[in-house]
C-alpha cells in the first residue's frame, strides 16, 4: 500500500512577556527589537524575524554575555524561528544556549528554563529524537506543574508537546490523554483563532486519524484549517492543514475532494517559492491519490519530483525519501517495470535499514 504522511502542527512555547521598555532600561533598545521580531513570528515572516533578532543577540552579547537574561531570551526566540524555517540544527544550538543561560539563573527563573527546556523538545521531536524530547518534555512538565496552576497555559502547552511525541512514537493512548486535556484549558482561556488551540486541534485530530477514528478527527481538522485560515489563509501553516484534510478524505473515499485539498495546499507552496520536506510531501500525497486511481501518468512526475525535492531538503538518505521510493516502485510494478522498481526497492531498503 502507498503510504502517505498528514502533519503534526508544531508546538509552539509559550513566550513570556517581553521586559517593557523605558528609556533607562539597559536592554531598551533590544526590548524592542525582540517585540518587532515576536510580532513577525506571530506573523509567520520567520526571515525577518531572524534578521532582527541576530542583531539584537549580536548586541545583547556584547553588552550582557552569553548568560545574561535578555541574550538567553534571544536565543529562545532564535530557535523558534528557526524551527518554523525548519533550520532544526540551528534552532537546536540556540535553545541549548538558551537552556544553559537559563539553568545558571535557575532561582528565581524556573520558569523560563521550562520555557527553554520546552522549546528544545519540541526542536527534538520535529528531528524525530523522540526519546530524548520526551525526558526534557517532561522536564519542563514537571517544573510548571511544581510552580504553577494545573489548568495554567503553560501546563498546557508543555502536555501538547508531550502528546505530540506519544503521537510520534505512536503511543495513541497515552497522546490522547495528553492532548484533550491540553484542549481543555485552551479552549477556555484563549481566543477563538489563537494559534495553539488550532495546533492542539491538529494534533488531537491526528490522533483520531492514525486510529482510525475519521468522523471523529475530520471536525477538528477542519476547525484547525478555519483557525488557520483566519490567520494567514496563506500560510505554511493553511497550506499543512489542507494536506491533512486531503489525507483524510482520501482515507473515506472522497478522491475529488482530496484531490482539491492537495492542490490548494501545493498551490501555497508554489506561491512561497521554497522547496522543503513538507512541500515535497504534499507532492508525494497526491501522487499517491493519482496512483490509487490508476492514473499512472499523473502520478509518476509527481513522484519525481517529490524524490528530487527530498533529495535536496532531507538528503539521499532519509525515511521521506525511502517512502516515497516504494510508492514510485508500486507505480514502476504496477506499469510492468519490474526491474526498475526492484532497483528502487533496493534503494529504499538500504535507507531503511540504516535508519533502524
Amino acid at each position: 500500500m502507498s503510504k502517505t504522511n498528514i502533519y503534526l502542527a508544531a508546538s509552539l512555547p509559550l513566550i513570556a512577556a517581553l521586559l517593557i521598555s523605558c528609556a533607562s532600561s539597559p536592554t531598551a533598545e533590544t526590548d524592542a527589537m525582540r517585540k518587532d521580531a515576536r510580532a513577525a513570528i506571530d506573523q509567520g515572516h520567520y526571515s525577518e524575524a531572524i534578521d532582527i533578532l541576530e542583531k539584537a543577540r549580536t548586541k545583547d552579547e556584547q553588552k550582557f554575555g552569553q548568560d545574561g537574561a535578555a541574550t538567553s531570551t534571544d536565543y529562545m526566540l532564535l530557535g523558534e524561528a528557526l524551527r518554523n524555517q525548519n533550520q532544526l540544527q540551528k534552532a537546536e544550538e540556540y535553545l541549548e544556549k538558551s537552556v544553559a543561560a537559563r539553568q545558571k539563573a535557575i532561582q528565581p527563573g524556573l520558569l523560563d528554563l521550562a520555557e527553554s527546556l520546552n522549546g528544545l523538545g519540541d526542536t527534538l521531536a520535529e528531528q524525530g529524537q523522540l526519546d530524548e524530547a520526551e525526558t526534557i518534555l517532561n522536564h519542563a512538565l514537571s517544573v510548571r506543574e511544581q510552580q504553577l496552576n494545573a489548568n495554567s497555559l503553560p501546563v498546557a502547552e508543555s502536555k501538547n508537546s508531550l502528546g505530540r511525541v506519544y503521537l510520534q512514537a505512536g503511543e495513541f493512548n497515552e497522546a490522547e490523554k495528553y492532548l484533550k486535556e491540553a484542549m481543555a484549558v485552551f479552549e477556555k482561556q484563549l481566543d477563538k483563532n489563537d494559534k495553539r488551540l488550532a495546533d492542539a486541534r491538529t494534533n488531537l485530530g491526528s490522533v483520531y486519524y492514525a486510529t482510525n477514528r475519521l468522523d471523529q478527527a475530520e471536525p477538528l481538522l477542519k476547525w484547525a484549517l478555519q483557525i488557520y485560515q483566519v490567520r494567514d489563509p496563506k500560510s505554511i501553516d493553511t497550506a499543512n492543514a489542507l494536506n491533512n484534510l486531503g489525507e483524510l478524505a482520501r482515507a473515506k473515499n472522497r478522491f475529488a475532494e482530496a484531490e482539491s485539498f492537495y492542490k490548494d495546499a501545493l498551490a501555497i507552496y508554489k506561491d512561497k517559492n521554497t522547496e522543503s520536506s513538507r512541500y515535497a510531501t504534499v507532492i508525494n500525497n497526491l501522487a499517491v491519490l493519482y496512483h490509487g486511481e490508476k492514473k499512472f501518468a499523473d502520478a509518476e512526475p509527481l513522484y519525481k519530483q517529490a524524490l528530487q525535492m527530498y533529495e535536496k531538503t532531507t538528503g539521499k538518505d532519509s525515511l521521506e525519501l525511502a517512502n516515497t521510493l516504494e510508492n514510485y516502485a508500486n507505480l514502476e510494478r504496477a506499469t510492468g517495470r519490474s526491474a526498475e522498481a526492484d532497483q528502487l526497492d533496493k534503494r529504499a531498503n538500504k535507507i531503511i535499514a540504516h535508519k533502524s
